[in-house]
């Protein structure tokens, strides 16, 4: 069971991203991969590899490394992405059906300024898009729910 990133964002790396979420999937018995993907962080950073509109050959090759692993459950791996990793998330998701969470399964939840969290990727407050998307997480991979 786990949970991966393609990719953050421009302007965040992997590294605010397994920040933001990761106790939040370790509480409910998902491992978390975050990685940098073309276009992203150090990837374009650091070794000038652009973006690419076929997100689904990037997700492909991590699946595939992940379906490699002894310690992971290959019929239970999911993937989210914040800002633009919200476009390439979903991509790679429609086109890699070993993606057992990104399925035909969607949920669209908008916050308001009253709930908090309604600013670009929950800036504002970040806490209850965290919960729900571990929450969902959790349901679809049929990991252990949080202990709150």
């Amino acid at each position: 069971m786990v949970g991966w990133s393609p990719g953050s964002g421009l302007d965040v790396t992997k590294e605010i991203l397994y920040g933001i979420i990761r106790d939040e999937l370790a509480d409910r018995g998902i491992a978390c991969l975050v990685v940098d993907t073309p276009g992203v962080g150090e990837p374009l950073r650091l070794r000038g590899v652009p973006s690419r509109p076929d997100y689904e050959v990037p997700t492909t090759a991590i699946v595939d490394y992940l379906q490699a692993r002894p310690d992971i459950d290959p019929a239970r791996i999911g993937l989210l992405g914040i800002s633009l990793g919200g476009y390439h998330a979903p991509r790679g998701a429609a086109y890699e059906h070993r993606i057992a969470a990104g399925s035909a399964d969607k949920t669209l939840r908008i916050f308001s300024i009253a709930e908090g969290g309604s600013e670009h990727v929950n800036a504002d407050d970040p806490d209850p898009a965290r919960q729900l998307i571990a929450d969902w997480f959790a349901d679809r991979l049929g990991t252990i729910p949080a202990h709150r």
